[in-house]
């Protein structure tokens, strides 16, 4: 039995002509294309095209590139299937809601003096359109321009007696401003509701003026000494009150609220 090592696989195999260099057509086929293409490699066709998302040109590497980057080739398929993606995000947040919130609160707390510089130099840099944001918002948004009143209203009452204020103003009121959005619209009457908010102001039943030390102060800012008050009403009012109206007040507080 003859044998010879294929030029190929390198197997011994039997062969029955003396020209015979491989063991079969397949490694014949293998050696001599690979062997043509060493002495002719194929030349690179570079192609630029235009990323489908950000428009940048880049190099295509496969014939039917569309995207410069995977970033992008996420950022548009999140743009296309945008119902798609908005769902599997909600039940994203809704199956792993206390982890994603630890982390949030980690990385908060981790990054606080970068989030304060970020803040700050975005405030300065986009004050006119911050400006213009909150004003369209305020005029349009009743919830939002009652936070931003009680908030105006219970510091300067604090800054006018030089007190300090040593809480938010959503606790100084006792109640979220849901709670409060809520107790003032249950006083509405057919000359006061949201549609016609410039004609009325935020008024303390109990003038804030009145209180005469800071434990005092805060029970006036409480939610229940809020009502809403016609401004020619509010104008004539001034700070007037009756004394045993406000005993009454302070007494009701310290025994359902907080002792004084």
């Amino acid at each position: 039995m003859k044998l010879r090592q294929c030029n190929n696989c390198g197997k011994d195999y039997q062969y029955k002509k003396e020209t015979s260099k491989f063991c079969s057509n397949i490694c014949g086929c293998r050696f001599h294309y690979y062997a043509n293409k060493k002495k002719n490699p194929p030349q690179k066709v570079i192609r630029f095209i235009n990323c489908n998302h950000c428009g940048n040109e880049f190099e295509a590497k496969v014939h039917n590139s569309k995207y410069c980057s995977g970033g992008c080739k996420r950022k548009q398929w999140r743009i296309d299937n945008r119902e798609k993606h908005l769902a599997h995000q909600l039940k994203h947040r809704e199956t792993h809601r206390e982890d994603l919130n630890k982390k949030k609160r980690a990385w908060h707390k981790k990054n606080l003096n970068k989030i304060s510089n970020y803040r700050k130099e975005y405030n300065q840099n986009n004050r006119d359109k911050i400006t213009a944001y909150e004003n369209e918002k305020y005029h349009s948004n009743p919830m939002f321009r009652l936070q931003k009143n009680l908030r105006t209203i219970t510091a300067g009452a604090f800054r006018r007696k030089s007190w300090r204020k040593g809480a938010k103003t959503v606790e100084i009121l006792g109640a979220d401003y849901e709670t409060v959005f809520n107790h003032i619209e249950n006083q509405f009457t057919n000359e006061i509701n949201w549609k016609n908010r410039d004609e009325w102001d935020i008024d303390h039943i109990i003038p804030l003026a009145s209180a005469t030390n800071e434990k005092e102060l805060y029970a006036l800012c409480h939610y229940s000494n809020l009502q809403p008050l016609l401004k020619s009403e509010n104008q004539s009012k001034n700070n007037f009150y009756d004394l045993q109206d406000k005993d009454k007040y302070l007494e009701w507080y310290s025994i359902n609220i907080k002792s004084i």
